[in-house]
């Protein structure tokens, strides 16, 4: 019995050496330990190896040839053990408690001290420290863990107050229970460009639950003190890094040519970069130990670029890992990743392997935080493909989606991964919702220390900057998501375009023609949407007609902030004695922009709030312009110019402020108030029948009529006797009539 014992264990390794001899393998002996690079590593590479968080034992990491390891090898992204229970990347079966494993029901408290409480002043160089871990757990706890803390990131570093750091253990550890095995480097997220704090970390989560992505860092989020000072709330993230329990490739081969690698797609990459066919630079994040390697992995790159010139899948697929493309592809589809052609875009390739796209990283511009117009015009917006469109130029785009989405076949690929994760798609928003309700007093404490709300840290649109408190901020991107992950069901259904057709600056609405006899019909927030965008992006629509056909509310309306100087109407306009409903914040916003056309039978409410000249309605009228028959209800507020009722100038003389009432309340701290207009620039306009609350004047008093309170049932016998005297040139015919409604609002009737 003890021999066949002995000769089945011995056949069971011989078998085991075949097994990974087939793949490739080098059986080796001796010592497994990291080599030095020799002196004859060129002075063209110039990298002296890190070996933090590396186990350079290549016989265990089974790569030499090999794919990738197995989903139930690898467990990387987020699980506390090496398994699928969370956030290995095998799972399409959605588990809503799955998503926040791991997470404690109070926020981990980290405190760290440096030496001598010492600065952290570079990026660059480590200085040393020690970090104690509080939390419900005592597995996780740590106290006076010996670390090394430096700063990390690039804008986030050197723009932001609110800084990002990596720190280093003397040992290796599992933070907080995270990652698929203990490792030494970590990150500490400030995420201060995000001020949901959560659209990296939705988009790291879900990644963690594909299986075409090997690796995506776990998220935790954490209390932070450093040296006493309370810096508020961070991500706790793996770095980003070749480690046997992230990107498992082995960079230790220190002869010859091949090489695994990772390398990350960096515009500002300076230090020898490698290129792909597109002229893209890719920073080398992995160790390379000769000049031969480095050309190896600038031809790996052309290979696999120039494959995907021939549109020949079977070639593209003997060099590209298309399950990682396609999965990643649709992480950065997801949420409309602005970084996607920018930055922090990684592949990797084991030794004899293919090519891999992931991990993916740094979503902070994405899921409408950016203000991408001048690239795209329906970046902000829900609807349309972005990362896979090469329309209109924008240079944040990639090129290796853009390429990939030319064909049917990929096409086809893309359609149907996305309907085979659609369930753990629509996890997604509620995950967002759950880590701000689970943490909601730990995110208002950051946000206490760092009051940013309604400021643009980077390039945070005006919708965005409207948002005054963590919980809109959360909702908002939530909201986002679900209009988001709806069109893309559409549209992989065939149900949608992947972009409008016609130019941006064309209107369709919700009918008509644009003439007078049939004029463009606005009945949806999406048509005043789809109005105001072309506006914004140089429509003026001269001699076209619109009419309003319901009330509209644009309050709730995502990617919706009002339009100010950026636009002119030329057209005209008939509100038709409908509502428009509008919260809107930034600099120099109204409902409608300058206006040398005609605006009519308008009512507002809600409010407006900028920097500059808040109105209204509009924000100018010009020479010929008119606004006749309008109301506004909104509350209008200005930090710094002027708050005007209806409209806040008259440009160049000649426009027409006519038969308008302001009936809502106007404040500025550093300007001037004015319930129908303020600033009359240049010579002539007509302003004439306009009445205002006498608790609404403002200190810049025109030739508008006050009325009090209790006046305001006899005001529409008032109002439509003067309809036949409007200045303007409107058609009287086209006119609503005013009333006063049960619950006393003056209001328009619809014609």
């Amino acid at each position: 019995m003890r021999t066949q014992k002995i000769l089945a264990c011995f056949l069971a390794l011989w078998m085991l050496v075949l097994s990974f001899a087939a793949c490739g393998g080098e059986i080796t002996t001796g010592s497994t330990e990291s080599q030095t690079p020799t002196t004859s590593t060129p002075t063209t590479t110039d990298q002296v190896p890190s070996t933090d968080d590396k186990t350079k034992d290549t016989t265990d990491k089974g790569q030499s040839g090999g794919e990738v390891p197995t989903t139930t090898d690898k467990g990387q992204s987020g699980g506390e053990v090496p398994s699928t229970t969370e956030g290995s990347s095998s799972g399409e079966t959605p588990d809503d408690s799955d998503w926040l494993a791991g997470y404690l029901d109070k926020m981990p408290v980290f405190t760290i001290n440096t030496t001598d409480n010492a600065p952290i002043v570079s990026k660059e160089e480590y200085i040393g420290g020690k970090l104690t871990v509080d939390c419900s757990e005592e597995a996780y706890e740590m106290e006076n863990a010996v670390i090394e803390i430096r700063g990390r990131g690039n804008f986030t570093w050197n723009d932001v107050e609110k800084k990002s750091y990596r720190i280093k253990f003397e040992k290796k550890t599992n933070l907080l229970g995270q990652g698929g095995g203990p490792a030494r480097s970590w990150t500490l997220l400030a995420v201060h460009c995000d001020q949901s704090m959560l659209r990296t970390a939705a988009a790291l989560t879900l990644a963690g639950k594909l299986s075409g992505i090997d690796f995506s860092s776990s998220v935790r989020f954490a209390q932070v003190y450093l040296n006493g000072e309370y810096m508020g709330v961070y991500q706790v993230s793996e770095q980003m890094q070749v480690q046997d329990y992230r990107v498992n490739v082995d960079d230790t081969v220190t002869e010859g040519a091949e090489i695994g690698f990772l390398v990350e797609l960096d515009t500002q990459a300076s230090e020898l970069p490698v290129h792909d066919g597109f002229g893209n630079k890719y920073e080398i994040k992995s160790d390379i130990w000769n000049d031969d390697q480095y050309d190896y992995i600038a031809d790996c790159l052309n290979l696999a670029f120039e494959s995907l010139l021939t549109g020949e899948k079977e070639y593209i697929e003997s060099l590209i890992d298309l399950d990682s493309v396609v999965d990643t592809y649709l992480v950065e589809e997801l949420f409309k990743n602005l970084d996607v052609g920018w930055g922090s875009f990684y592949m990797y390739q084991h030794i004899g392997g293919k090519l891999h796209f992931g991990p993916v990283w740094d979503f902070d511009l994405a899921a409408d935080n950016a203000d991408a117009n001048d690239r795209n015009p329906y970046f902000p917006q829900p609807e349309y493909i972005y990362v896979g469109s090469g329309s209109y130029n924008y240079s944040q785009s990639h090129p290796w989606f853009i390429k990939l989405m030319e064909y049917d076949w990929f096409q086809e690929m893309v359609k149907t991964r996305w309907f085979e994760i659609t369930d753990t798609v629509n996890e997604v928003p509620k995950y967002v919702r759950r880590v701000a309700e689970l943490y909601s007093e730990d995110f208002d404490k950051n946000f206490e220390r760092w009051p940013i709300f309604g400021q643009k840290i980077n390039r945070e649109p005006m919708q965005v900057q409207a948002l005054k408190n963590h919980d809109e901020h959360a909702e908002y991107v939530a909201k986002w998501l679900e209009q988001r992950i709806s069109w893309l069901n559409d549209y992989f259904s065939g149900e949608v375009e992947a972009l409008p057709s016609g130019s941006p600056t064309d209107f369709k609405g919700s009918g008509g023609k644009g003439t007078q006899r049939d004029p463009y019909l606005v009945s949806t927030a999406k048509d005043f949407n789809e109005f105001t965008y072309a506006l914004s992006l140089g429509a003026t629509f001269e001699g076209k007609y619109f009419i309003q056909t319901a009330d509209i509310d644009m309050a709730g309306y995502i990617g919706y902030n009002g339009i100010g100087a950026a636009g002119n109407f030329a057209g005209t306009y008939n509100g038709n004695g409908y509502v428009i409903n509008a919260v809107i914040a930034g600099n120099d916003e109204a409902v409608f922009p300058y206006v040398s056309g005609t605006v009519m039978n308008v009512i507002t409410t809600g409010s407006v709030s900028n920097m500059a000249q808040a109105a209204g309605i509009a924000r100018s009228v010009r020479r010929g312009g008119a606004l006749i028959n309008c109301c506004s209800y909104m509350t209008v507020t200005s930090f710094r110019q002027a708050a005007a009722g209806i409209t806040a100038s008259n440009q160049s003389g000649g426009g027409t402020v006519s038969g308008c009432v302001f009936m809502g309340a106007l404040s500025c701290e550093n300007g001037e108030t004015g319930a129908i207009n303020i600033f009359i620039e240049g010579r002539g306009g007509e302003f004439s029948h306009n009445y205002c609350l006498d608790t609404a004047i403002g200190t810049s008093v025109g030739n508008e009529t006050s009325v009090k309170a209790s006046e305001i049932a006899t005001m529409p016998e008032v109002l439509n006797a003067n309809l036949a005297s409007l200045a303007g040139g409107a058609d009287q015919r086209l006119l609503c009539q005013w009333e006063v409604t049960q619950d006393g609002a003056l209001m328009l009737k619809h014609r």
